[in-house]
């Protein structure tokens, strides 16, 4: 467990939701989730035209593009018109764009992992490019969280990489197997390689993610394993990973529109609303920016020995147990509970300044036993 207060921030982003009661629409969206967006992506194939349309729909929301751009093979990719007219059309967008160009290359599902030096001199080639024609535009090098030995080999270095993501979901079960339940993950763990390995160099974004609330595996709608993701997932982010700046969410049914053999889950954001209620509950947070070029009000950082009197603490908190409930105690008197939340946060009192203070966090497991304590004493001032 740690201990955070105040003082950062983050962008929203979304990829526009298709799924029975979304729409296409950023304001219609919007509407539905209170609060606008900094970000939306959808995926472009290569060798079509860049989406002007789409670009144009977004300069008027006063949001960015994410694409995620994707070849049938390396060899299509030359230095030629094709490429060069996308690179001076997305130039014209007058947004900002973010080029997630051949993204998961380190998983044999995607045609071009067979090659990292290949794959290198292509996201080269793309990248200079774009640098040349398109200042707008930002090169996203967005590897898959698995198999993670081989994410090292693909990366094509600082000069051509502008952003760096990576692409997870929260799932009930691994491959659809009822045999490998994934319920017990933390969804930020995903996060930890490729964060730690490039963030010291480069701005960090989630290329893809979404909390699944159904599994092909036995069709039960699960809202509650999709909210308790989402309060784990965005809660973590701001106190546990500063330098990540944007989250993609997938917000699709799977199992009635992705291709055969990807099936699996249901990710809509809008369908079901106990689960974006959670969302919008979540994102209201100031923390999280509705624009790309905005500064947050406020920021976390870590509590040392000392708080001021009018500091919000949050903590973060995880347990063998994922449905666990968040006790929190100043000096040995209940100060909050925690069954489902978005944040786990109180405030620091008036009344404590010049004491030392002693705070401790409590894990309770759902058979009431103390999974976990950790006790923290600090000044208030």
């Amino acid at each position: 467990m740690s201990f955070s207060d105040r003082r950062r921030q983050d962008t929203i982003s979304e990829k526009l939701p298709v799924d029975g009661r979304g729409s296409r629409d950023p304001k219609r969206f919007e509407d539905k989730v209170g609060k606008k967006h900094a970000v939306y992506f959808n995926y472009n194939s290569y060798g079509k035209p860049f989406p002007k349309q789409w670009a144009a729909l977004l300069e008027k929301r006063g949001a960015a593009a994410h694409i995620a751009w994707e070849p049938r093979s390396l060899s299509q990719v030359q230095d030629d018109d094709y490429l060069n007219q996308f690179a001076r059309d997305a130039a014209k967008a007058k947004i900002p764009v973010f080029l997630r160009y051949a993204s998961e290359m380190n998983g044999d599902w995607v045609p071009y992992s067979n090659n990292p030096s290949e794959y290198i001199r292509k996201f080269q080639l793309v990248a200079s490019v774009m640098h040349r024609h398109a200042p707008n535009v930002a090169m996203v090098w967005c590897p898959n969280e698995i198999p993670e030995h081989r994410i090292e080999s693909f990366y094509p270095g600082r000069e051509a990489v502008d952003w760096v993501g990576v692409n997870f979901y929260s799932v009930m079960f691994n491959d659809a197997n009822r045999a490998k339940p994934a319920d017990w993950k933390m969804p930020t763990d995903a996060l930890d390689f490729v964060y730690k390995k490039y963030s010291a160099s480069h701005p960090m974004m989630v290329g893809e993610w979404a909390a699944s609330s159904k599994s092909v595996v036995d069709n039960v709608q699960r809202s509650d394993f999709a909210r308790q993701k989402i309060g784990q997932f965005y809660s973590r982010l701001p106190l546990l990973y500063p330098r990540l700046k944007s989250v993609q969410w997938l917000s699709m049914n799977t199992i009635e529109h992705a291709m055969p053999g990807r099936q699996l889950n249901d990710y809509s954001l809008l369908r079901d609303d106990l689960v974006s209620q959670k969302y919008k509950e979540t994102i209201r947070d100031d923390y999280f920016l509705s624009t790309v070029n905005a500064t947050a009000p406020i920021s976390w950082t870590k509590v040392e020995s000392s708080v001021p009197a009018d500091a919000a603490i949050r903590v973060a908190a995880r347990s063998y147990d994922p449905s666990f409930k968040v006790v929190i105690l100043v000096n040995g008197t209940v100060q909050s509970e925690f069954n489902e939340a978005t944040h786990y946060e109180f405030r620091a009192f008036k009344g404590w300044i010049g004491k030392q203070t002693k705070v401790t966090v409590r894990l309770i497991d759902r058979k009431g036993r103390t999974a976990k304590e950790s006790t923290r004493t600090i000044m208030i001032f």
